[in-house]
């Protein structure tokens, strides 16, 4: 029996007759466009106006060069930067290795939230941990005051590893996680089953994919510590342990612009290979931790043995020292010198006339700016991050080239971000009363590549129906997406925009670089109290910024526990 009325298409064909393929592509590269305007205006643009400058004041590349190499200072910071680079990675790798295949192969009770304590130490402020080796192992410190001879760790080249290996020690566990987590455990029962021992499930089966991932946690070390910045300026010998960070923002603050521009030219070219390096690996890491879900270890084995002793040892210690540290800086800001006498005096100093002031705005006004700061430059990533998941879907070319292009600040460095931020908009559009926008764009900047992966991963991994049924039933592609593909990854928005906000709470060194006295934050107050001398003030602040970024960290794993889910 023929039917009586006219014969609907399938809802896919109505879909494609609805708008034509040029106009769908040109919707869909839109999304490009947030995102590309980000990155060309807070980091392509000035860093080619800073190499460009140091050519036309300096001509050639050689005269670039030349300036760097007859300056004995810009010698020894380079050689200071990779010696305390090489050192940190090798001895982050020493240690953090060891946790990583420990969590990675071992499952127990509260294993899921080692791993999670795991990103306390990166959502710091680097001002705290370099107050907190004080108070541990300075001359009147806590352990040194029991054991004299720790007292070495509080300065020099030792304190200087030491902050580094704490920031960093974590992330090689994490990325060894990730990549023991990838191997299969089916290769690993076929291992098993033909005769295989210890080391030739480590050879065949896991092994390699964890070297993998130590090596990448080992590279991204070697680049922050390469590109130190507090930690030598605090704890070093004054400029004999010095990094190229140092010897840029010293050179910039004393008038030497064209020498400082010379040597953040060169440390760019320098650190273009270790980074496309990292970037490869970490890609590489990512693919596998990310791969079949159905031969993905879940937390390993329960077995446990002797050989399992050094690594579990390695993982109490590093938990441990996370947590001696944290718990050192809430004590000392009770503590009050130099009685050594439990009060609020050092709360007192905060709020007090001495404390304005020295930072020229009182405690409140660097809090409400910190938090502006913060929430400003979590929304900006989070929009980078939703644009580029609506162009992700189709255009994964286009929209990787841009995500690549977001990693170019971590490249730069901090410091060097905020010399060419600054020589930029100096030379362009600058007035004072940007000097909160360039604030405000180089956090964003710099916390950008940390987060990018995890939206765009979120997004992409979402189901088209939801998004297909609200275009069959009239909404705009973009409206679709909206309430589809955003509200479907809300737990991971939520969860990229609290470290966001960690990593923008605590930047302190771009920050420093471009701040005026109205816009200064909470670790620029610190940084100031410091220089003063007036240490029970700082520790007071140390010890508020510790309790924000431990509630970031509850949040997160609160959120994180949904993602999962």
């Amino acid at each position: 029996m023929e039917p009586s009325g006219p014969v609907l298409p399938p809802p896919s064909a109505w879909l494609r007759r609805r708008s034509s393929p040029s106009s769908a592509v040109s919707m869909d590269l839109l999304g490009l466009l947030p995102a590309l305007a980000f990155v060309l205006l807070f980091a392509l643009l000035p860093l080619m106006f800073l190499a460009g400058d140091a050519l036309g004041q300096l001509r050639t590349l050689r005269q670039v060069l030349a300036i760097v190499l007859r300056n004995p200072a810009a010698r020894l910071v380079l050689f200071n930067s990779f010696e305390q680079g090489t050192l940190s990675a090798l001895l982050a790798f020493v240690w953090g290795f060891p946790v990583g295949v420990f969590l990675g192969r071992r499952s127990f009770p509260g294993r899921d939230l080692l791993l999670a304590l795991l990103l306390v130490p990166f959502l710091l402020p680097v001002l705290v941990v370099v107050l907190g080796v004080e108070e541990l192992f300075g001359p009147q410190g806590v352990i040194s005051s029991l054991w004299p001879a720790t007292q070495g760790l509080s300065t020099g080249l030792a304190g200087i590893l030491f902050v580094n290996l704490y920031f960093n020690t974590s992330v090689v566990a994490l990325f060894t996680v990730s990549g023991v987590e990838a191997s299969s455990v089916r290769l690993e029962q076929a291992v098993a089953v033909l005769g295989g021992g210890p080391w030739r499930t480590f050879r065949d089966v896991w092994g390699g994919r964890a070297l993998l991932g130590g090596a990448a946690g080992a590279l991204l070390t070697f680049l922050f510590s390469f590109l130190s910045f507090a930690p030598p300026l605090l704890l070093g010998r004054w400029f004999l342990d010095w990094t190229v960070e140092d010897e840029i923002y010293q050179l910039w603050y004393h008038g030497a612009l064209v020498p400082s521009v010379a040597l953040a030219f060169w440390v760019m070219v320098l650190l273009l290979l270790p980074s496309v390096l990292y970037l490869l690996v970490a890609r590489r890491v990512r693919l596998l931790s990310v791969g079949d879900t159905s031969t993905r270890r879940r937390g390993g084995t329960r077995r446990w043995d002797w050989r399992s002793l050094p690594f579990l040892f390695a993982t109490v210690a590093l938990v441990g020292t996370v947590f001696l540290l944290l718990s050192t800086v809430l004590v000392e800001s009770f503590v009050e010198l130099p009685n050594h006498v439990l009060g609020l005096e050092n709360w007192r100093s905060l709020l007090s006339p001495q404390a304005t002031g020295a930072l020229g705005v009182s405690t409140g006004t660097a809090l409400l700016n910190s938090v502006f700061f913060a929430v400003a430059s979590t929304l900006m990533v989070l929009l980078v991050g939703i644009a580029l998941g609506f162009t992700s879907r189709r255009h994964r070319t286009a929209s990787g080239a841009v995500t690549l292009l977001t990693f170019v600040p971590m490249i730069a460095s901090p410091i060097i971000l905020a010399l060419a931020l600054w020589s930029f908009f100096q030379g362009t559009l600058y007035t004072q009363s940007l000097d909160w926008v360039l604030v405000l764009g180089a956090q964003a900047a710099l916390a950008l590549p940390f987060v990018l992966q995890t939206l765009i991963h979120a997004f992409r991994s979402q189901s088209p129906r939801p998004r297909e049924a609200a275009m069959t039933l009239g909404a705009h592609r973009l409206r679709a997406f909206l309430d589809a593909d955003v509200v479907g990854s809300r737990s991971a928005l939520i969860l990229g925009g609290l470290f966001t906000f960690s990593l923008s709470l605590g930047e302190f060194a771009a920050t420093n670089f471009l701040y005026i006295p109205a816009y200064a934050t909470m670790v620029v107050e610190m940084y100031v109290l410091l220089g003063v001398k007036m240490v029970g003030a700082a520790a007071a602040l140390a010890a508020l910024l510790v309790l924000v970024s431990l509630t970031s960290f509850f949040l997160i794993l609160v959120v994180g526990r949904r993602v999962r889910r």
